[in-house]
């Protein structure tokens, strides 16, 4: 009896059970062979054969489906001897090639993962699993969340349902903390000194990024040292400061009035 006969897969091992009977008497010995054309001398042979008793083969794994005949063959004492002979059919399986991930900031956007493909030319359906990734294969960093995640990608065949699948992980970075502070008091036309003390996260701080609100420029600074600035005017200005680091990742902006 060829166990689910109906979806053998090459990248898995085929599994036979023996049912032989002789009455009266006992099957003494059985024989094997699994490719009874390809290999007419190879067989696999039990001395001590056992009703219910399985056995399992594994033929090469291919990227196309394969017809094998197998003969089976038990013996009763030394000269009795029944064959029994099945064609099965072993699906080909498929082969899944996934190359690595780029890592990728918290912040950004939503994106398809195109490092996973089958590449044996097997019809089938390939899909992902993981966090922050939909089976289509869009990753949502936010979703995932910092850190180092294992995303899989599982190809099944058409005919079969024969599967591969391999994993990779992707690193979600970190993103950076802006934080700042000024001195006081905070006088109209006399400079005010700003300190940064924002957090890295992940990599270094590499550039920062001043919005005064009072109508100057962007400033775009290189380093965390202190400095100062000049309002025009009194009022209120919502100061903010977005910070980068060598990740290429952004802070939410800082804002403090």
């Amino acid at each position: 009896s060829i166990t689910n006969p109906l979806t053998l897969c090459s990248n898995d091992s085929v599994a036979i059970t023996n049912l032989s009977v002789v009455n009266p008497g006992t099957v003494t010995k059985v024989e094997i062979y699994w490719d009874r054309i390809g290999a007419p001398t190879v067989f696999e042979t039990d001395d001590v054969p056992a009703p219910g008793k399985v056995y399992k083969h594994k033929y090469p794994t291919l990227q196309t489906t394969q017809v094998y005949n197998i003969r089976f063959r038990a013996y009763s004492g030394i000269l009795c001897v029944n064959d029994r002979l099945q064609n099965i059919t072993v699906n080909a399986a498929p082969k899944v090639l996934f190359n690595n991930i780029p890592n990728i900031c918290l912040d950004a956007a939503p994106y398809q993962i195109t490092q996973a493909s089958e590449i044996g030319g097997v019809v089938g359906t390939g899909s992902f699993s993981g966090p922050g990734v939909t089976t289509g294969g869009i990753f949502t960093p936010s979703l995932a969340g910092p850190g180092t995640h294992n995303i899989k990608y599982t190809f099944t065949s058409s005919a079969g349902g024969c599967m591969d699948s391999l994993t990779k992980t992707i690193n979600v970075y970190a993103p950076p903390d802006a934080v700042f502070s000024f001195s006081s008091p905070v006088c109209e036309t006399k400079d005010v000194t700003f300190s940064d003390n924002s957090l890295p996260g992940e990599g270094s701080i590499t550039a920062w990024t001043w919005d005064f609100a009072d109508g100057s420029p962007l400033l775009i600074r290189n380093n965390a040292t202190a400095f100062t600035h000049r309002f025009p005017a009194f009022g209120v200005y919502d100061v903010k400061l977005v910070v980068s680091t060598s990740n290429g990742c952004r802070s939410i902006a800082k804002t403090i009035p």
